[in-house]
Order: structure tokens, then C-alpha cells, then sequence
């Protein structure tokens, strides 16, 4: 069953939503529903988004969360702020590694409103107005024309909730279709994970030579086995980068890429979107 992604500023009224839409969900639906956020983990929202690592350990903590129930039989709320499209790149590839497909609601509160509801101790004063700011300038919005933002259902602050469109998009929507880069039309000999790891490494020993020699916001061109670019968005260290080969590798071998030639381009379109992600998080 789906995996259903809150996105929304603070105080957009994201959590009330999602604890209505559970509660029709299994209610009227009888359907099997898991809700995730910070109040389920026993987190304090105070402490972990004041400060980017810890905000950064809470991301992961809520992605592990969602990677540990997701399945075909059960549908999954994630109720945070997702205002980062990495960050949702990386919660779409988990629910098509389930095989079962997203759905994105938006919670498009206006600014003011939202923040007004913080002053009067929304998230137990968890967004004094300067934090508030800071967060509403980082919401990178959903945008439907992205297949990991895709169906998006948009609703303002004084709209009902559609429980309808919902449930009915929960369970006749499609599965998420695997990109042309990592659609496996192939079968692979022994040595392909061997051989995908070189690609990598190859790739990385090239960013690492460059990225010395460039500023943030630059493109490097002819890496080696990719026509991709690669967008410097900041300086990543070599076990960042060993980390991103490693995951890669990992989703590889659900999700191989199409051919051999384009080992190179596969893992750059990962690099570029897991790291624009992590850029989004460190600002």
C-alpha cells in the first residue's frame, strides 16, 4: 500500500490532517494505517530542529522508520516537514523498492497564518518566529511534474480535508515506474556489482581531482563513462562520497541500471539528487 508524504511548512496543520486522514483510512476504508512523525518516536521537536545535525539524525531516524513498515499491505503516513525534494527522491525510491506507490499532500499554508498559529504554541513553541522564518525559506514546494512528488493533492489552510480523493488515490493509484536509468533489460553476469563498483569509484577519484579546482554552483563535465554533468553544490569529502557508492550499490541490486554503458550516468543522477538534498539540509 502506499506511502502517504505530509510536506508543509510548520504549523500548517499537517499533523491534524494526518491523524484524520488515519483515522478514515482504517475507519471507513478498513485499511491497515502506520502514522510516523516526532510525537511517535518520542522526539521533541524543540530540541532536534534547532540545530541542522541533530535535524539531520531526525530525518534518518523518520526514513528508517518508514523503510522498517513499508510494504504492500499497509499504508504509511509520514508526518513531517519533507521540505526537502531529495529527501522525497529518497522516500520515493524506498516505496518503489516495495513496489507500491507514493501520494504527496501538501499542506500550502500561508506564512502568516501558519506562523500566527506557532505564537499561540504551536509544537510546544518549537518555532519562535526567527526559526519559522528560516524553515519557510528552505520549503522546497512539490512540484507534480516530478515523479517522486507525484499524484499531488494541495490543500490551503481553510480547505476541507478529501478524504475521497485521497482513499481513492491510495488505492487505485499506480506504482511508481522504474526510471530509464535503473530499469534493468539486462541480465547482468556475476561480476556486475565488481564492475559497478569500479564505475563508481572511477567517477568519484574524478569529482574528488576536480572539485579542488571549481566553486559551489560550477558543472564538471567528462566524467569518466557519463555524458551527465555534475553540479558542485558543495565540497564533499571522501567518505560522504563512499557512503552515496555504497547506497547506490545496495539499490543497484534491486534496481540494476539499464546497461553497462550507463553504470556512469545512473549513479550521477543519484549523486546529484542525494547531495542536493544534504546541500538543502546544511543551509
Amino acid at each position: 500500500m502506499p506511502l502517504i508524504i505530509m510536506v508543509g511548512v510548520p504549523c500548517a496543520g499537517k499533523t491534524t490532517r494526518a491523524k484524520a486522514i488515519q483515522s478514515y483510512l482504517q475507519e471507513d476504508c478498513k485499511l491497515n494505517v502506520e502514522l510516523i512523525n516526532e510525537e511517535t518516536l518520542g522526539i521533541s521537536k524543540c530540541e532536534y530542529y534547532k540545530d541542522p545535525q541533530t535535524e539531520k539524525i531526525l530525518r534518518a531516524s523518520l526514513k528508517s522508520n518508514v523503510e522498517k513498515l513499508i510494504d504492500q499491505n499497509r499504508v504509511v503516513i509520514l508526518d513531517s516537514q519533507n521540505y526537502i525534494k531529495g529527501y522525497r527522491y529518497e522516500l520515493y525510491c524506498l516505496a518503489r523498492n516495495a513496489q507500491t506507490n507514493v501520494v504527496t499532500i501538501f499542506c500550502d499554508t500561508e506564512s502568516e497564518i501558519a506562523q500566527k498559529v506557532c505564537s499561540e504554541g504551536g509544537y510546544d513553541n518549537a518555532f519562535p518566529p526567527a526559526l519559522f522564518e528560516d524553515y519557510f525559506g528552505r520549503l522546497e514546494r512539490p512540484d507534480p511534474t516530478k515523479r517522486w512528488d507525484n499524484p499531488l493533492i494541495s490543500i490551503r489552510f481553510d480547505e476541507v480535508t478529501p478524504y475521497e480523493e485521497i482513499a481513492q488515490t491510495v488505492q487505485s493509484g499506480k506504482k511508481p515506474r522504474d526510471p530509464v536509468s535503473t530499469k534493468a533489460e539486462i541480465t547482468f553476469d556475476a561480476n556486475f556489482i565488481y564492475e559497478l563498483d569500479k564505475s563508481c569509484q572511477k567517477i568519484i577519484n574524478f569529482i574528488m581531482a576536480k572539485q579542488q579546482e571549481v566553486t559551489q554552483g560550477d558543472v564538471i563535465a567528462g566524467l569518466p563513462g557519463c555524458q551527465k554533468k555534475y553540479k558542485v553544490l558543495r565540497v564533499l569529502s571522501p567518505v560522504e562520497l563512499k557512503k552515496y557508492k555504497k547506497d547506490f550499490l545496495n539499490l543497484s541490486k534491486l534496481h540494476p541500471p539499464k546497461s553497462k554503458d550507463k553504470f556512469g550516468d545512473a549513479f550521477l543522477e543519484f549523486l546529484n539528487a542525494s547531495n542536493a538534498g544534504a546541500a538543502a539540509a546544511s543551509e
